[in-house]
């Protein structure tokens, strides 16, 4: 949509929803990203375990996960923004500030560092 990806051939595989095209991506893309997802989930449960964290750190609650997936959807979405054809703060500032403030509420206790 704003012209930071494009691939040489149209892409082999297009994701789709009630029959809206949503994207078109590589065939490896869905299966690494799904890895990536259990393996970083997996590291997050291992590291608690092994760091001793407290469980109410270990269960943030679903507005805290909604607002932590909002918050990231957000800064993707703000990347292409940025990348793309307007390029409106370039040099990553606006992508950078957005994953920080993304980073900053999903993490559980964050109101304890205002």
């Amino acid at each position: 949509r704003f012209g930071v990806l494009r691939y040489h051939d149209p892409a082999p595989f297009a994701v789709q929803l009630l029959g809206v095209e949503l994207c078109q991506t590589a065939v490896w893309v869905p299966p690494l990203f799904g890895l990536a997802g259990v393996i970083i989930g997996g590291l997050y449960a291992w590291l608690d375990s092994a760091l001793g964290s407290p469980p109410e750190a270990r269960r943030p609650g679903a507005p805290r996960v909604l607002v932590g997936i909002a918050c990231f959807v957000a800064q993707y979405w703000l990347s292409g923004l940025l990348l793309g054809p307007l390029g409106l703060l370039g040099g990553g500032f606006g992508d950078a500030a957005a994953a920080a403030i993304a980073a900053h509420w999903a993490r559980p206790g964050a109101e304890a560092l205002l």
